[in-house]
């Protein structure tokens, strides 16, 4: 590593608001990944809309991870439905205690992401 490559990229900051406040970058998100790791699939409408109302504890990072095991399981079917999605992202929509579900969420998912690094 080159120590001046160090020097120039210091200079250079790129903030993103985290993912949860980019609901309407999801979709497209979605779809881009899906193609990114091999999937033609339909995606059913309320799949979507699940995914927009979900936390996204882990960013780009849980969505890539969720996207790989959706192609991994289920990369053949023409259509990919809500019911497809783990529990977490379904019934999170309908939790009054946001807060709460989120710091659950974080907690189960750490393992998984953590073996993505």
């Amino acid at each position: 590593v080159h120590p001046e490559l160090f020097e120039r990229l210091g200079g250079l900051t790129v903030r993103l608001p985290p993912l949860r406040q980019r609901q309407v970058e999801i979709p497209a998100l979605f779809q881009q990944l899906l193609r990114k790791h091999g999937s033609a699939a339909k995606v059913d409408a309320r799949l979507v809309e699940s995914l927009c109302l979900y936390d996204w504890p882990f960013n780009v990072r849980e969505l890539d991870l969720l996207v790989r095991k959706l192609v991994l399981v289920h990369g053949k079917d023409d259509i990919l439905r809500r019911s497809l999605l783990p529990q977490r992202m379904i019934t999170v929509s309908s939790d009054p205690d946001r807060s709460d579900t989120f710091e659950r969420t974080r907690q189960s998912l750490e393992p998984e992401v953590e073996a993505l690094t």
